[in-house]
């Protein structure tokens, strides 16, 4: 099959939840395959933009009460917003890897074993305690813990830790059970892979390693049984299944202006930006020190960059497009997304 750009621009935008929402936000995380949390708000407003009416306090219960959401450490080493019912299958494939922390730990004289010892003490210690700090663990486990999360990062693949609000960590098993979840990493990498070909496919196989942290995919990716897609000269993967949501005409909607926050799912899942934001302009959305601008999209394609700034009740949205001024129809979609951020922010 052979599609143009404008094709795939707006396949993946409709995938992710952008013409039609998604019923509830436990859907659409776990449409997303997780949604990147380093910044817990950031992560809200990308599922708040995809649903009707969330706001800030749900999102919030739906992690720290009902425990439907829950935040830990994912894809690429970094915080993530899962669905509880579906982190087990995360659990399954990263169970096996490691992090940075433990390359360090090897570094210092460390050994497998007392890594593994380090990680019992943490299962033990969350499991019989009420939840804790960073500066409450540390002196439970015998280490020191920084800010960048250290051996909980491989606690968190182990099923073992969560975030449990206030800066705190409590076991994973408070949210969902992972005792039970499969013991071979391929297949449990081929089923991550299958969701995230679902929602950001037609996408490359650097794509893919790119958006799921690996060095590359192997024989995960061969059991997912996917076929090939032309674009102009590129070639994507894509599963059987969607072929024939990419012959549909795109959803009018999607060619509105569309504001994504800081650090969306869609600037996050592919290596190859260009889809999404033009080369000339990528530095001013993908910045120093991992920070990733918001976006403003027209016709599926970022014309440029917002923020907004909090001043009372109100959310007004600083706005710097790539070339000339904002038109009519930009500033009349940034003010209903400064309504859009009094509401989020005030529920």
């Amino acid at each position: 099959m052979n599609i143009t750009p404008e094709r795939l621009r707006f396949h993946r935008l409709a995938q992710s939840g952008l013409s039609q929402p998604f019923a509830n936000a436990e859907e659409c995380v776990r449409a997303l395959v997780g949604v990147q949390a380093q910044i817990p708000q950031a992560a809200a407003l990308a599922v708040a933009v995809r649903t009707r009416g969330l706001t800030l306090g749900a999102f919030q219960d739906l992690l720290y009460n009902s425990k439907r959401l829950l935040r830990t450490w994912g894809q690429r080493h970094t915080m993530h917003v899962y669905d509880a019912a579906g982190w087990p299958e995360f659990v399954a494939a990263f169970r096996t890897r490691h992090s940075w922390a433990w390359g360090l730990f090897l570094e210092k004289g460390g050994t497998d074993e007392g890594f593994e010892a380090l990680l019992a003490k943490v299962d033990h210690v969350l499991a019989e305690d009420r939840p804790l700090s960073r500066a409450e663990l540390a002196p439970k486990i015998g280490v020191t813990l920084s800010s960048w999360g250290d051996i909980l990062v491989e606690a968190a693949y182990r099923g073992i830790l969560c975030d449990a609000g206030g800066n705190r960590f409590a076991h994973g098993r408070n949210w969902a059970a992972v005792s039970a979840v499969g013991t071979d990493p391929q297949a449990a990498d081929a089923v991550l892979l299958r969701r995230y070909l679902a929602t950001y496919g037609p996408a490359t196989a650097a794509d893919l390693t790119h958006w799921y942290g690996a060095a590359r995919l192997g024989g995960a990716l061969a059991r997912v049984g996917t076929v090939e897609v032309a674009c102009g000269k590129k070639r994507f993967l894509a599963l059987p299944e969607i072929l024939p949501t990419l012959e549909r005409e795109a959803d009018p909607r999607l060619a509105q202006p569309i504001l994504l926050y800081r650090f969306d799912p869609l600037l996050l899942a592919y290596r190859d930006k260009d889809w999404i934001v033009p080369k000339a302009h990528q530095r001013k959305v993908w910045q120093n020190a991992g920070h990733v601008n918001g976006v403003l999209l027209e016709n599926g394609l970022a014309v440029g960059t917002w923020k907004y700034v909090k001043k009372g009740d109100i959310y007004p949205i600083e706005y710097s497009p790539f070339a000339g001024k904002p038109t009519a129809r930009q500033k009349k979609a940034i003010r209903a997304h400064e309504q859009f951020l009094a509401d989020f922010f005030a529920g």
